[in-house]
């Protein structure tokens, strides 16, 4: 039985995406991606009560006292 280290594995795989075309990202960039995911989940959340309150972003805004704009 032989064996492969896990690194070139990982290496081989990742060739194998660049010559496919596909983004390798470094670990930086991944944990860039997740963060952004994570923060993504709330936003979505609180729009869907938002909607199933039938509130506008307006209405919201005036709640908070804060400034509303059209971006």
């Amino acid at each position: 039985m032989s064996t492969v280290r896990w690194e070139d594995v990982k290496r081989r795989v990742h060739e194998q995406q660049r010559a496919a075309g596909i983004p390798v990202l470094t670990p930086e960039e991944k944990e860039e991606a997740k963060d952004r995911l994570l923060a993504e989940v709330p936003a979505y959340r609180l729009a869907e009560i938002r909607r199933e309150q039938e509130l506008t972003q307006r209405e919201i805004a005036d709640s908070m006292d804060t400034q509303y704009t059209v971006a």
